[in-house]
C-alpha cells in the first residue's frame, strides 16, 4: 500500500489518540518515544541508529512528495 504523507500524519495521530485519551497528543507522543527507547534498551537495538534511519526515511518522503512522486513506501 502507498502511503502519502498526510496518511502518515494521520496514522500516528490515530496512535497517539489511543495512547492515553487523558493527555494532550504531544505528551502522548514523548511517552512513546521514551517507551521505544527502553523497548531498544531491552532488545538490544540501537535507538539513536533507528532514529536515524527513520530521520532518513522522513527526509526521503518529503522529498517525494515536495517531487510529486508519492510512491515511497519506507
Amino acid at each position: 500500500m502507498t502511503f502519502t504523507n498526510k496518511d502518515r500524519a494521520a496514522r500516528i495521530g490515530k496512535l497517539l489518540s489511543r495512547f492515553n485519551k487523558h493527555d494532550l497528543p504531544h505528551s502522548c507522543l514523548i511517552d512513546i518515544l521514551a517507551d521505544a527507547r527502553h523497548w531498544c534498551d531491552r532488545h538490544g537495538k540501537d535507538f539513536g541508529k533507528l532514529d536515524r534511519e527513520a530521520y532518513n526515511h522522513y527526509v526521503t518522503e518529503i522529498v517525494a512528495e515536495q517531487e510529486g512522486c508519492h510512491d515511497h513506501d519506507n
